[in-house]
């Protein structure tokens, strides 16, 4: 976590570093746009939202790894409904990777636990 932390302040400083006025009317949308997301994820560090903020529109926070809309028990259907259905290989991919699942979510994460210890 600490990487993605690092890697959000980084991104941030590499854009102020850039000169907003030297870019045109479309870039400066771009750049208003970009920095408004990156300050908002900066922002939410201190509320233990996830350092990357691009998964979706709601911030994830990582300590509370499973909810109504966020977790496991949504992840896991909607990666399987993205993957390719049409071939025969398709389809023992998707077995295969339905096969692994238990494995992947069994054993509470360190995050998982450190969530669920925090008072």
């Amino acid at each position: 976590m600490d990487g993605r932390t690092d890697y959000l302040r980084n991104s941030l400083a590499r854009l102020r570093a850039i000169n907003r006025n030297e870019l045109d009317s479309k870039d400066q949308v771009n750049y208003d746009l970009y920095q408004d997301l990156l300050d908002t994820a900066v922002k939410g560090l201190k509320f233990h939202n996830d350092a990357i903020p691009i998964k979706g529109v709601i911030p994830h926070n990582l300590m509370m790894p499973v909810n109504q809309m966020e977790g496991v028990q949504q992840d896991i259907p909607r990666t399987f409904a993205m993957m390719p259905s049409e071939t025969r290989e398709d389809y023992e991919d998707i077995i295969l990777r339905l096969q692994r699942v238990p494995a992947s979510w069994t054993k509470p994460s360190p995050l998982w636990n450190k969530a669920w210890l925090r008072k």
